[in-house]
């Protein structure tokens, strides 16, 4: 994804504090974890530090979602602002390797000096996205009894009103008879 995938040659040379700031305009989808998301826009502004490139991206896109009431797929928009440190494999300078710590959790600058940020944009937008997702809040969901969606049909279930303490209250109603 190109539009991700920013040269910061020049940057890497620049004083400590040197900010390049660019607009993000990405149509092609992007798959994160079998959840569609498409259209992301934003802004990336790349900070030179004594270390390597800070990436501060404020980016939004729409997201693919289903809803958990009724079952049935909306868009949502989802968005994802993060500050994340690339650090180099090859000296600016020198052309030489850059011996630097490696984790799995660090994100690296390219042999050619380029900060893609694909994976650091799929990781914040994944967590972006919402784990209790509804198409609207007066989504009225699926009947318990028939699964009509109840948004679209109405049926003549007869739903049983529970209680969600009505347990409790059973076990305190024998105690008080005993």
């Amino acid at each position: 994804m190109e539009a991700l995938e920013f040269n910061v040659s020049q940057l890497l040379r620049a004083q400590v504090g040197t900010t390049t700031h660019h607009r993000v305009d990405v149509d092609t989808p992007m798959e994160l974890d079998g959840i569609r998301t498409w259209g992301m826009h934003g802004r990336v502004n790349l900070i030179r530090t004594n270390f390597g490139i800070l990436a501060h991206a404020d980016l939004e896109a729409r997201a693919g979602l289903e809803c958990d009431r009724c079952l049935e797929p909306f868009e949502a928009p989802v968005v994802a602002r993060f500050d994340e440190e690339y650090l180099p494999i090859i000296d600016i300078s020198t052309g030489r390797p850059v011996q630097s710590e490696r984790t799995d959790e660090t994100f690296f600058i390219s042999p050619n000096h380029v900060v893609d940020l694909t994976e650091a944009v799929r990781q914040n937008l994944l967590l972006a996205i919402p784990m209790h997702s509804v198409c609207s809040e007066d989504c009225r969901g699926l009947c318990s009894v028939c699964g009509t969606n109840r948004n679209l049909n109405s049926c003549d279930c007869v739903l049983e009103e529970e209680h969600p303490f009505a347990v409790i209250a059973g076990l305190l109603d024998g105690e008080e008879s005993a």
